[in-house]
């Protein structure tokens, strides 16, 4: 296959992070991009923000890719809309980072006109929409992928292979906390309002969290218990979930979107003959006698979202992450917010 011409949907702060990862890749070419605002396709076209001004000042090799990047996109067509993007060029591919109610649409006439299709998290905001999604991808063939980044990321696939393995034996308790200062910096954003978002931090950036811990441990939720809170925000803010899975594993998932500490991740699993835990990149792994090490995870490369749905294009690697996993996601997390509304455990 020769270039891989994108097209890239939505020009926020994902948006950079995945020109990034593009410029780093052989073979692609980004020919057009799709953002409503003005300000948002010339701030992306020129690809300045004070957050890569200030990276790019102190780091040489950052700036390098800066400079791949506005030259990438010196020869773009910017356009108002989506659909006329899909509509008027040849393009092979898109990168869709559009506000989370779009996604369902966007990726189902993105696959219509015959596209590969890359889409940011969460994939959708139902488990109907996902379902439609998981149906157009085999219809049509075409490669579909979730930016679940943890699916690509070593310390991650580590994780997998060793519930996968037994080595822990039967999981029988996870313990997975996410906290992030959501609450302060989404306000007066797009991601605190319903229209455009879905959800809140559950859907968000709990989205991963979902994932993952589904991915890492393939247990199939039975019933989810969920508390929310929504302070002064439309959209959820922090949320307490409890999972049962078939088989007797129990999961107590807490989304903390408004703390005062920024970003923190710690993950405990916790099986018959062994205990993994994760905490802020560090792990530590205890057997069936309590005895502590420290996992040597096996030396291999971190890809992005978008190196792998390249690659999958070209059929040289599977899709990391599949929309089967966006419905996954979808069909939990649309249980949780179920559940805390009627107070009570709710089937997935």
């Amino acid at each position: 296959m020769g270039t891989i011409r994108v097209g890239i949907a939505g020009c926020g702060g994902m948006s950079f992070q995945h020109m990034l990862a593009l410029t780093k890749t052989k073979g692609a070419s980004v020919s057009a991009i799709a953002e409503p605002k003005k300000e948002n396709r010339e701030r992306f076209i020129a690809f300045t923000n004070p957050g890569i001004e200030h990276k790019a000042s102190r780091d040489q090799a950052f700036r390098i890719q800066v400079d791949k990047a506005r030259q990438m996109l010196s020869s773009c067509v910017p356009y108002t809309s989506f659909d006329r993007m899909i509509d008027r060029e040849s393009l092979d591919a898109v990168v869709i980072v559009t506000p989370h109610v779009y996604h369902h649409r966007q990726v189902l006439d993105a696959l219509d006109a015959g596209l590969h299709v890359l889409v940011e998290k969460p994939m959708v905001c139902t488990s109907r929409h996902a379902e439609d999604i998981v149906d157009a991808a085999r219809k049509t063939g075409k490669t579909v992928g979730v930016a679940y980044q943890r699916h690509m990321l070593p310390e991650f696939i580590y994780m997998r292979d060793l519930v996968q393995s037994g080595k822990l034996g039967k999981v029988e308790h996870i313990s997975y906390t996410l906290y992030q200062d959501w609450y302060r910096f989404t306000k007066g954003t797009w991601r605190r309002s319903p229209k455009y978002a879905g959800g809140g931090e559950l859907m968000d950036s709990g989205s991963h969290i979902l994932d993952v811990t589904l991915w890492i441990t393939g247990l199939r939720p039975k019933r989810v218990y969920a508390q929310i809170r929504y302070f002064d925000a439309q959209v959820d803010v922090n949320s307490a979930l409890t999972i049962e899975f078939a088989g007797g594993a129990i999961a107590q998932i807490a989304i903390v979107g408004k703390t005062t500490m920024g970003w923190a991740e710690e993950l405990t699993i916790t099986g018959a003959s062994g205990t993994f835990r994760y905490q802020q990149g560090s792990m530590t792994q205890y057997d069936e006698r309590a005895k502590k090490s420290v996992p040597k995870v096996p030396r291999r490369a971190a890809t992005t979202p978008v190196a792998n749905f390249l690659d999958a294009i070209r059929g040289k690697a599977p899709i990391a992450a599949p929309p089967e996993w966006g419905l996954a996601v979808a069909r939990l997390t649309e249980a949780a917010f179920k559940s805390a509304e009627k107070s009570r455990p709710v089937t997935v």
